[in-house]
């Protein structure tokens, strides 16, 4: 994000907490096996922080997370639902997971990749066990 001037003002809140996004990121990625890749991005798609991939990657796979959570987003207005808090996609060998979080009114996207050797209730207990570190280490800062 660091080359994008613009980008790194409106998330200067979160881009503050980078740090405290990738220890999370990495604990998660290195606790539970299974994992791929964890990455963490603004609600418009930049990369704030992520595991196991490079930053060309990660800047592919930010916007990826922003634009899969703007469709569920979609989904779930045009179904009269509100909006989308999470999406699931199994694949043949695993799952993706996606996310939103809102950290007092700062919107990020994260977005989980794993091996179908990890139940998805599995995962879904540890990112909710991250998510709820992410929020109150946010609110602390």
């Amino acid at each position: 994000m660091s080359n994008n001037k613009e980008a790194v003002k409106k998330h200067a809140a979160v881009v503050a907490q980078r740090a405290m996004f990738q220890k999370c990121v990495d604990v998660l990625t290195q606790n539970v096996e299974g994992i791929l890749y964890t990455i963490i991005a603004t609600d418009d798609g930049f990369p704030v922080a992520y595991t196991n991939m490079d930053e060309k990657t990660a800047t592919g796979k930010a916007a990826l997370a922003a634009s899969l959570s703007g469709l569920g987003d979609t989904i779930a207005m045009e179904s009269s639902l509100q909006q989308s808090n999470a999406i699931h996609i199994e694949c043949g060998n695993g799952f993706i997971f996606s996310r939103g979080i809102n950290l007092s009114g700062k919107n990020i996207v994260l977005l989980v990749s794993s091996t179908n050797d990890l139940t998805l209730a599995t995962l879904l207990w540890h990112i909710k066990k991250m998510v709820d570190v992410i929020v109150t280490n946010f609110q602390a800062a």
